[in-house]
């Protein structure tokens, strides 16, 4: 589980970098579905 949270955290960042705010925001939905406790406490949520 820990894995797949930071797999799709790193993904969203990436997205991020690209600037791509509609794919961001659906890969943290879907993070904020799968754990949304580890998504309020994870300092890399935080960019």
């Amino acid at each position: 589980m820990e894995r797949r949270f930071t797999f799709g955290l790193e993904v969203a960042r990436c997205y991020d970098l690209r600037r791509d705010d509609a794919a961001v925001l659906v890969h943290l939905l879907e993070l904020e579905e799968f754990v949304p406790e580890e998504l309020e406490r994870s300092p890399l949520a935080g960019w």
